[in-house]
């Protein structure tokens, strides 16, 4: 395994114009807080740790990947392909397929294809006891899909650069040191 620095990651990860990425990334889950409502105040603060494997690219394009998976789906269904036009951005500019910038943050943009689905732990902060869904299920919030039409839709995710813990391109691993 490779240590690199968050600056060498982001190169590493523009190195390619398209390829497939196994990350492990620890992110805070955005649990509600609770004490409202019937709800009780949360007392335990947990990490999410997602291990996923994605494409990541310069040249890679969510609107693009979205409408191809149209035309395929359509083609084997034998009707015509929709269209699709992505919504425009809600935060951030984008820099080029793989970067995003934000308020001083920088974000790589990962796109689930297939049917890649996540591996997701939820730790507790200072033990790292791996906690249940079920322990944090009354403070999860409800969870949206974009409606893109397809059977197997594409999902991507802008993570921090700083919330990436570990990548493996290329048959190489990296781990990523501040």
């Amino acid at each position: 395994m490779k240590q690199v620095t968050q600056a060498q990651a982001l190169e590493i990860l523009k190195s390619k114009k398209s390829s497939f990425v196994s990350f492990l990334m620890e992110t805070d889950p955005k649990l509600n807080k609770g004490g409202r409502a019937g709800v009780p105040k949360r007392e335990l603060e947990v990490l999410k740790q997602t291990e996923l494997v994605a494409l990541v690219g310069t040249a890679v394009d969510y609107e693009s990947l979205v409408q191809n998976r149209l035309i395929k789906e359509s083609d084997a269904k034998g009707i015509e392909a929709p269209d699709f036009t992505a919504e425009e951005r809600k935060w951030g500019s984008r820099v080029d397929g793989v970067e995003v910038q934000h308020k001083g943050g920088i974000y790589i943009t990962l796109h689930c294809v297939a049917n890649n689905h996540p591996k997701v732990k939820y730790l507790e902060v200072g033990s790292r006891r791996e906690v249940s869904k079920d322990e944090i299920a009354t403070w999860m919030p409800a969870k949206s899909n974009p409606d893109q039409g397809l059977d197997k839709p594409i999902i991507y995710r802008d993570y921090g650069l700083d919330s990436i813990k570990s990548f493996k391109l290329g048959g190489e691993t990296y781990e990523i040191v501040i």
